[in-house]
């Protein structure tokens, strides 16, 4: 086993350290390390600004968590919940209303909080759909400011458009649903964390599922696929779709599953088309995996 002589060990420690400085290669090109702490510290960049403007919209919200929190219980109150037992503090004034039952007196707080954070993403989603769209450009080489404003308007129209679907359609039945299950002799004393446990998964999974479109124009536009293989799997990516929709919905119900899985579909072909207008044409990345996979398997049938 060889090792190396002191002399060899000092030039390999230089040539590490040129690598990672912020140096340039004799052609005046940059060199590897330069361009992968580059890309580090605008990452760094980025990120930052996306903290410091959730910490800042975050603080703002905070002065209106009640009042948001209010509107947002809304379909777990037209399901038909808030009609609690006879218990030891609950006037008969109480009865009817739509009411959550906090286990400790730091939940509300804790609740508020979370919720202003909650509110917070969706409002600055344009910033982060910007900063990702500054990342990427280069790769999906589209540097035009048309392209910009598709972009960023995209997905913030896709993510916030799929938290409202959710919110107006898909949970009053599935909370009504919830509620049935129990019979008329039970009654459900909901907590503010579980209700909005449930509700921040619901609005976040049902904006982030709604981004479908955007993520196969992406993948058209970087060459990993195309709208080709799109049609090609269509009934391969519905089923899959709807199966993912049973698995985010909190009931297993086919109403709330079709709620949810119908949207997709349809969300699903309209990637197609916006796979197809991405305009990206050869052979993709995928396309010629899928090939040499099938080269592979006519060898081994050969072989044997």
């Amino acid at each position: 086993m060889s090792t190396l002589t002191p002399e060899k060990r000092r030039e390999l420690i230089e040539e590490i350290e040129d690598e990672l400085s912020d140096s340039w290669d004799d052609d005046g090109s940059p060199s590897n390390g330069a361009k992968l702490l580059r890309k580090f510290g605008e990452f760094r960049k980025r990120i930052l600004i996306v903290f410091g403007t959730l910490f800042v919209t975050a603080c703002i919200a905070g002065l209106y968590s009640q009042v948001i929190f209010d509107f947002l219980i809304q379909p777990l109150c037209a399901a038909g919940t808030g009609t609690p037992p006879p218990i030891p503090g609950v006037t008969p004034a109480m009865v009817g209303k739509c009411m959550l039952y906090p286990t400790s007196p730091l939940e509300p707080m804790l609740v508020f909080f979370k919720l202003s954070l909650l509110i917070a993403i969706f409002a600055t989603a344009p910033v982060l759909f910007y900063q990702v769209w500054a990342m990427i450009q280069e790769y999906v080489s589209s540097n035009t400011k048309a392209w910009m404003l598709g972009f960023v308007g995209g997905a913030t129209l896709f993510f916030v458009g799929g938290a409202a679907f959710g919110f107006f359609v898909v949970f009053p039945p599935a909370f009504a649903f919830m509620l049935s299950v129990g019979g008329p002799n039970i009654v459900t004393l909901a907590t503010p964390s579980s209700y909005f446990s449930i509700l921040s998964m619901l609005l976040l999974g049902f904006g982030a599922t709604f981004e479908l479109p955007l993520l196969m124009f992406l993948l058209s536009r970087l060459g990993v696929t195309d709208y080709k293989f799109y049609l090609k799997y269509w009934r391969h990516s519905i089923f899959l779709l709807f199966v993912f929709s049973a698995a985010i919905t909190p009931t297993t119900d086919p109403l709330t599953m079709g709620l949810m899985g119908g949207p997709l579909a349809v969300l699903y072909f309209i990637g197609v088309l916006m796979a197809y207008v991405a305009g990206r044409r050869g052979p993709t990345i995928v396309s010629q995996r899928l090939k040499e996979l099938d080269e592979f398997k006519d060898d081994f049938e050969d072989d044997d």
